[in-house]
């Protein structure tokens, strides 16, 4: 019985920190700031874990860091510029999540662009079936020091691809650090599990107290 307790309790423990993998504000389901997406830099395109991201044009190199996320180098080296597209598809069948719910933005800044809204940034959202929305996001709505801000989208949305963009004017740059997402079912079914079997661990105490 001590036995299948520590199973059920290893159980438990995974769960909780498949749930807590990328323990920052907001939780990023796909985190290009992280080791996995390092060797996308000087590349025009890379995929790892059924997301694809690539430069448009394809003469352009993306990016990568641990604190900004991905970029395109060239112009700011590590933002976004006029002129400059990052293109970023989901491939579902990867299981690595089921819909996209949100977009976490650095280094979009109140200045120096000049203009009243400060930085601004576009993505134009693909979704499954065709349809498109588009978000535009602006450096005076940004309150961190590393001008971070996160796009909700108010529910999830099966993105098949998000293009990132400026509006064109000059001092116009931004980086991307991921993604929010409805996680893949497996984690969320071993999630529960471990809540399940910890009540029944404290429900066994209980009875034998």
């Amino acid at each position: 019985m001590n036995k299948l307790k520590a199973l059920f309790a290893a159980a438990f423990l995974v769960a909780v920190s498949t749930a807590n993998a990328a323990s920052t504000i907001p939780d990023l389901e796909v985190d290009f700031r992280t080791i996995d997406w390092g060797a996308a830099y000087g590349l025009n395109s890379y995929t790892y874990d059924g997301v694809t991201i690539s430069t448009v044009p394809t003469t352009k190199s993306i990016f990568t860091n641990s604190i900004d996320g991905i970029g395109i180098l060239g112009g700011e080296p590590d933002e976004i510029n006029p002129g400059e597209m990052m293109n970023v598809s989901f491939d579902y069948t990867n299981s690595w999540a089921s819909a996209v719910t949100g977009i976490w933005i650095t280094d979009l800044f109140a200045s120096p662009d000049g203009g009243i809204n400060g930085e601004e940034g576009i993505v134009e959202l693909t979704l499954a079936g065709g349809s498109m929305i588009t978000y535009n996001f602006f450096g005076n709505n940004s309150h961190q020091a590393n001008g971070e801000q996160y796009i909700d989208f108010g529910t999830a949305l099966e993105v098949t691809n998000a293009h990132f963009k400026t509006n064109g004017v000059a001092g116009n740059e931004f980086s991307i650090a991921g993604f929010t997402a409805v996680p893949e079912a497996s984690s969320l079914a071993m999630l529960s599990l471990g809540f399940l079997l910890m009540g029944l661990g404290f429900a066994q105490r209980r009875k034998q107290a």
